[in-house]
């Protein structure tokens, strides 16, 4: 099976609530672009600590994550808007170590609606939809 990457578009939530309420210019968000590698058993935004600077978040807990070697703690980080194939949403970030590539999870996946077509590799909106964008409301 082949691996899904994905680039997408981050901006710290803070300076887009900054932003929006012109406190702030664009140029002077926190805003980056990743190649995600699209991780179904990940839950989260998942960022190297490198990456987490960048955008300027801050820590609000330390977790118990379970990983391929067992749990480890890590840190859980302030919101980010994450803008991908043309849908956006806030989502928190857990911490990565460093060098690792970041992962989009189930999590962000499902609250934009979109799925990962393996056979073609790559992040699509959900074929139960027609593709288009449909909220879950349980």
């Amino acid at each position: 099976m082949g691996k899904v990457f994905q680039k997408a578009t981050l901006q710290n939530i803070a300076d887009v609530i900054y932003y929006e309420k012109g406190d702030i210019q664009k140029d002077q968000m926190n805003e980056i672009e990743v190649n995600f590698l699209v991780d179904t058993g990940a839950a989260m935004i998942c960022l190297p600590p490198d990456l987490i600077e960048k955008l300027g978040l801050f820590p609000l807990a330390e977790r118990n994550a379970r990983t391929a070697t067992g749990i480890i703690k890590r840190m859980i980080y302030s919101a980010v808007r994450l803008n991908v194939l043309g849908r956006e949403g806030d989502f928190n970030v857990m911490s990565l170590s460093e060098g690792v590539q970041p992962l989009l999870g189930y999590i962000p996946l499902q609250a934009l609606d979109l799925v990962v077509n393996i056979p073609n590799e790559r992040l699509e909106g959900n074929p139960e939809h027609n593709g288009e964008f449909v909220l879950y409301q349980l």
